[in-house]
């Protein structure tokens, strides 16, 4: 057996003797809260490890590439659409949304590129791309 112990206002107490100390409600919160927080932890590692996730950014990461492929070779309306893929499966994804708007941009779509570029600044919550995005917008008026 363990024996655990717990200095309360300078009191050694053994941790059979915590509960009487503290009282049974504020342990049962004490557990409740650890429980809760490793259930989250749980549930986070089960839904990042299952198959369906994993193949849904493995998609999108093919889709960036091939976007990203088409867009430097000036295959505009392949890019357009592998960006446009990316974004049926990650709406949130800033990165193929900016480089759709680039995209737009090159293909005289000012105000397609424009809607998509005041998306980006929405999305944009870790201003990755705010700069960029504000001289592409001010380069679209």
């Amino acid at each position: 057996m363990i024996a655990v112990a717990v200095c309360i206002d300078g009191a050694l107490i053994s941790y059979s003797k915590l509960p009487l100390v503290l009282g049974n409600n504020l342990m049962f919160g004490f557990v409740g809260i650890g429980l809760i927080i490793w259930l989250a932890s749980l549930y986070d590692v089960v839904r990042l490890a299952r198959p369906d996730t994993v193949k849904v950014r493995e998609a999108v990461k093919q889709h960036f590439r091939k976007g990203m492929a088409h867009f430097l070779s000036n295959k505009l309306a392949d890019a357009e659409a592998e960006f446009t893929n990316v974004l049926k499966l990650d709406a949130d994804d800033i990165d193929a949304r900016y480089h759709l708007g680039l995209t737009l941009k090159a293909a005289n779509e000012v105000k397609r590129a424009r809607k998509t570029f005041r998306k980006c600044v929405d999305l944009d919550e870790e201003k990755k791309w705010t700069r960029e995005i504000e001289q592409e917008l001010r380069d679209l008026q």
